[in-house]
């Protein structure tokens, strides 16, 4: 699971917990969840993520250290590399 997570965050996709274990079962097979300020998000102790279709919501526990969180916000590892590789040159 460790790896796993470690994969999801560096392609910048966030590996996110279920607040209420209980809030697996409203989700369905190809719904579309939305995380509206997804960046604001992040620094705080939950994440909202709605469900488009019939726009429930469900919270959602963010546990990233900061170095995660930097790279999530620059989209993957990836882009991170890229942004540090250009703030180089300059």
């Amino acid at each position: 699971a460790r790896i796993h997570r470690s994969n999801l965050i560096n392609s910048g996709i966030l590996p996110l917990v279920f607040a209420d274990p209980a809030d697996y079962g409203k989700l369905k097979e190809g719904q579309t969840l939305t995380i509206e300020h997804a960046r604001a998000q992040l620094s705080g102790e939950t994440v909202t993520v709605r469900i488009r279709d019939t726009g429930a919501a469900f919270l959602t526990r963010p546990a990233f250290s900061p170095t995660e969180k930097t790279i999530l916000l620059a989209g993957g590892r990836i882009n991170l590399i890229k942004e540090s590789a250009a703030g180089s040159k300059e």
